[in-house]
């Protein structure tokens, strides 16, 4: 297991307490009268570097504060009347020039507040308050001697650190006096608590205190049951009025161990405060609950006149890691969906809130196109050749549409196509979608690949879309098996660098079979074209989507113009 240093000692990632070792002496005074840490506060390397964003800092965003430390006890915290567009999460105090940004959008953080001290003759003490909002995840800090991203995790009463300047930054907390060494590109987690941050041991450069999640309010229709689950954690009811058609449930700080939107259930109203843009989410009924994302159906008082998909992003564990993977995901999807605009074949991107990764798009009354089918022991697409058209006509209109503002969707397969026979196919689901140039969060499922993956693992360009396009449509042709129910094998395997051979030739030999099943099903189909009437030229379209080699595979623009030279009706 990995092990981690602390200033005068070392623990491993499985210790419940941080040490109570001491670091050496150093100017920041220590809180007193306050609990450990909490288990996950200790800090590792990831995976990929976070790049630190490059702003002209401008004189809003500077601030400069003495070199004295400030005693938390002694300022007057209530005395701030926060009324901005995120929930409370952290206070900041900064000692030396410092750029504050919120993150991802970089604008500058705004929200500084003057606060007196405990006499009457102390000068009033800078403070920002800082926390998540619609499109806020975390907050940036840029300056000479620090610079870091925090982000406030969704699902905990913590803020987790990652260190963007090539030299380690000191994270000493106030209630053990123990101290997170954070590598270069290193993660931490920040507990509820007062911390000080530096990059020696000579000066404090930021002061900052952690705050807990605020209340949610939650008012419930009558006659819902809540799980068992959720029934452990809610505060008392209060008494209903007579008259009165709803109960209200306040859901305390730290009640639920995760994101509180996970927990609710059908009938149950939350109420989202901040005091400025406030609103109320109905959960109507579940969509979708799976390992790392989970959906539902609502009203959302902001957005009238419409039903919301609200979609959950989920870490795949409680580590610090995941809780940033999560992140990343929503972050991936949000700059996405919401620079789209209107495509009839797109859907609707509606709203975000990153308090609790979720993002808000239309309710399309249309099932993915694995409910489809004929039956369960025989998963062929069952609403035949001339629907199938339809599906290609819209996707590929999509995919032109995306690609020509430099977006790969990344996702392509029949679970995120959604199909009526009427509103025709609408391409869902943006969470592996990314920018030509810039690097995917993660890869889609194995059978969605393209044969480039076998040569490089980083082969991402516009061809991906158009290869799982084509997939998609020698099942809806009966010509493969749903893809979904091959062998599944890891992508990530064929280019694992140390792997056992073993594990990267099972990788291989896999998608080699699929591939092989792929270019089978697209043969047969250009045999039968000659039998499909007028439906014929469907079969070498189709046939160019899945071309072996990416250069000589059709783009979507291309595919738009010869779809746009058929009238076929159904």
């Amino acid at each position: 297991m990995p092990v981690y240093t602390v200033r005068g000692s070392e623990y491993d990632d499985d210790d419940d307490d941080l040490p109570d070792t001491l670091p050496p002496p150093s100017p920041p005074p220590q809180a007193e009268n306050a609990t450990d840490a909490e288990p996950n506060d200790k800090t590792s390397p990831v995976a990929d570097p976070v790049v630190d964003p490059v702003v002209d800092p401008g004189e809003v965003a500077i601030t400069r504060q003495s070199k004295l430390l400030y005693n938390w006890a002694e300022l007057n915290l209530e005395s701030i009347s926060h009324k901005g567009e995120f929930l409370l999460r952290a206070f900041l105090i900064t000692h030396l020039p410092c750029c504050l940004l919120s993150y991802p959008d970089r604008s500058h953080c705004d929200s500084w507040f003057s606060v007196d001290g405990a006499d009457d003759e102390s000068e009033p003490t800078r403070i920002c308050a800082i926390g998540p909002g619609e499109k806020q995840v975390g907050v940036a800090i840029q300056s000479s001697k620090v610079r870091c991203l925090m982000f406030f995790d969704p699902a905990d009463d913590r803020l987790i650190i990652i260190n963007t300047m090539p030299k380690t930054l000191y994270c000493k907390s106030a209630r053990t006096g123990a101290t997170l060494d954070i590598p270069f590109n290193g993660t931490a987690v920040m507990a509820e608590d007062e911390w000080e941050l530096s990059t020696g041991w000579n000066a404090c450069h930021i002061q900052c205190k952690v705050l807990g999640r605020k209340p949610l309010r939650i008012t419930q229709d009558p006659g819902t049951k809540r799980s068992s689950a959720a029934e452990n954690h809610v505060a008392k009811r209060t008494r209903r009025p007579v008259g009165e058609d709803f109960n209200r449930v306040t859901i305390p700080r730290g009640s639920f161990p995760n994101n509180p939107l996970l927990h609710i259930v059908r009938g149950d109203a939350v109420h989202v405060e901040t005091g400025v843009k406030d609103y109320t989410l109905k959960l109507l009924e579940p969509v979708a609950d799976m390992r790392l994302e989970s959906s539902f159906k609502a009203k959302h008082s902001r957005i009238s006149g419409k039903i919301v998909v609200v979609k959950i992003i989920k870490p795949n564990s409680r580590r610090k890691e995941s809780a940033v993977q999560a992140i990343e995901t929503w972050i991936a999807e949000f700059l996405v969906h919401s620079s789209l605009g209107s495509h009839h074949a797109i859907v609707p991107y509606l709203g975000s809130d990153a308090r609790f990764n979720a993002l808000f798009t239309e309710y399309i009354d249309a099932k993915p196109l694995t409910y489809h089918v004929k039956d369960q022991s025989n998963q062929e697409f069952n609403d035949g050749i001339y629907r199938a058209w339809r599906i290609l006509c819209d996707i590929a209109s999509a995919l032109s549409f995306l690609h020509s503002k430099k977006i790969i969707h990344g996702g392509i397969q029949l679970a995120n196509i959604l199909f009526h026979p009427v509103r025709g196919a609408v391409l869902a689901n943006f969470s592996l979608s990314f920018k030509e140039g810039e690097r995917p969060v993660s890869n889609g499922l194995p059978w969605y690949q393209p044969p480039q993956f076998l040569e490089q693992m980083d082969a991402h360009s516009t061809s991906m879309d158009m290869w799982a396009l084509g997939v998609v449509m020698l099942w809806a042709l009966s010509k493969i098996p749903m893809p979904e129910s091959a062998k599944h094998w890891v992508v990530e395997h064929i280019h694992l660098e140390k792997a056992a051979t073993d594990v990267v030739r099972k990788a291989e030999t896999r998608m080699e079979d699929w591939l092989a099943t792929v270019q089978a099903g697209s043969n047969t189909l250009q045999e039968e074209g000659e039998q499909m009437g007028e439906l014929g030229e469907m079969a070498g379209l189709i046939g160019a989507l899945v071309q072996q080699r990416e250069q000589e595979r059709i783009d979507a623009a291309t595919l738009v113009e010869e779809l746009a030279k058929f009238d076929l009706k159904s």
